[in-house]
Parts: C-alpha cells; structure tokens; sequence
C-alpha cells in the first residue's frame, strides 16, 4: 500500500512540473486584452502595445516602417505564447488534482473527507491565480524566473497531494482497524484484497496520467520554442526602438 501511495504522488507531482522545463525567464507581468498587451513591474504599467502604436512610460514613441513591422510582430508571437503558457499550467493542474482526487476515490473517503479535498483544491486554485489566469479572451500571466512556475506549481500541488493522502490514509486506518474488528472472512485474505484494490488505484492513476502527460511535454517544447522566437523578435525591436531596453520581456 505504501509503495501504491508513493507512485500516485510521483506521477502526480512529476505531471504537474511539466509546464516550464525551458529555461525561459518572463522579466515582466503580462496582461492581454484583445485591445492592448501591457507589461507591468511592480503593479505599475510601463509598455501598452496597440495596433501599430507602442507606450512606453506614458509616452508614445514615434515608429518607422521597420519598427511597426517588428512590433507587429512581436504582439502576434505574445498572443499565440501567452494562452498556450497558460494552457499549459492550467492542465498541467487538471491533471495532477484529477490523480489526487482518484487518489481520494480509491481509498473509498466520506463525503466529509470529499468535502475537506475539495477545500484544498479550490484554496490552491486561488492562490495560482495571482501566477496565471484567463476570463475569455483576457490573459494575465505573471513574471517568471527560471523554472519558477513550475516549482510554484509543483510545490502547490504537492502540499495538496500530501494532504489529500493524510486525508486518504484516515480513512484507510479506520479499514484496516474494521479488519481486526471483524469476523467476517479471513484476515489475511482481506488484507491481500485490500492491497490490490491500492495496487489497481496506482494502474488506474498511471494509465490516465501518461497519455496526457506525453501531449505536456509536446506542447511544452513548443511553447520554449515560441519563447525563443519572441526572444529573436524582441532583440530586434529594441534595436529599433532602444526606449525598450529597459523592459525587455525575454531573457534567457
């Protein structure tokens, strides 16, 4: 049974760190309107990107043809990387607390245990939404240092694991303490019964785990790949347009 709990909470929080293995900083907050992006340091507004117009500091700033091409670009590759990043954590945390709840499930928990989980996973859900969010077609993901949300995520989702599994483990000592009570078959018999139900719990967990985990990966590599691009485009506006320089967005 131990050895079950053990691969559960390996799949779990291994699925869930998934997100940013790329070695990607995001300097700046980023919030994107289908009006404008903003990047933000210290809660305070420093660029807003418009069509064909560039803020920084409150002050626009004149844009020749090769500029306004660059910042063109530049705002379509933050469009297309900003929700997949977001995509990515978000079901990076579908996953995990979907094992975790299975987790719940397979120990057979009391509606009260259920209620107590439920408790937990809506408290990380609102903690992780200060990171990354979306409402429709509005984003904000939060400044990222090297492999930051990703630790942060798996951090938070591990805190949760541990605690759904303490949770799960009162229910099992109250099984195990039926057990003894019992007069009800062979002792043995159904402790052996009791461990492969544990057992089939962890196969259940890894088979619905693994298929998705592998599409994280894909999308991943894809999403450093954007990054990198972004980076590319970056470096090329600021050259344009050295005002920019001070918040640059990429770093490696």
């Amino acid at each position: 049974m131990r050895q079950t709990l053990i691969t559960a909470l390996t799949l779990f929080v291994s699925t869930s760190s998934l997100a940013f293995e790329c070695v990607v900083n995001l300097d700046m907050d980023v919030a994107m309107t289908p009006q404008q992006i903003e990047l933000r340091n210290d809660e305070s507004v420093h660029v807003i990107i418009q069509p064909s117009q560039l803020i920084i500091d409150e002050r626009e700033i004149d844009l020749n043809a090769a500029s306004t091409q660059l910042l063109s670009k530049y705002d379509q590759q933050l469009r297309q990387l900003v929700p997949t990043a977001i995509g990515i954590a978000e079901d990076g945390l579908e996953i995990g607390l979907s094992a975790a709840d299975t987790v719940m499930q397979g120990f057979g928990s009391s509606a009260q245990q259920q209620d107590e989980f439920n408790a937990l996973t809506r408290t990380l859900r609102d903690n992780l939404t200060q990171q990354f969010s979306h409402d429709g077609n509005r984003y904000y993901l939060g400044a990222i240092s090297e492999g930051e949300l990703g630790e942060e995520l798996s951090t938070s989702i591990e805190n949760v694991v541990e605690k759904a599994l303490m949770i799960g483990l009162s229910s099992t000592f109250h099984q195990i303490g039926d057990l003894f009570d019992s007069d009800k078959g062979d002792f043995d018999q159904q402790m052996s019964d009791f461990g492969q139900r544990m057992e089939a719990m962890a196969d259940q967990i890894d088979q619905q785990v693994s298929p998705q985990k592998e599409q994280l990966i894909q999308r991943a590599e894809s999403l450093c790949h954007q990054a990198l691009e972004l980076k590319t485009t970056q470096d090329l506006l600021i050259k344009e347009v050295p005002q920019l320089s001070s918040y640059q967005l990429i770093s490696l």
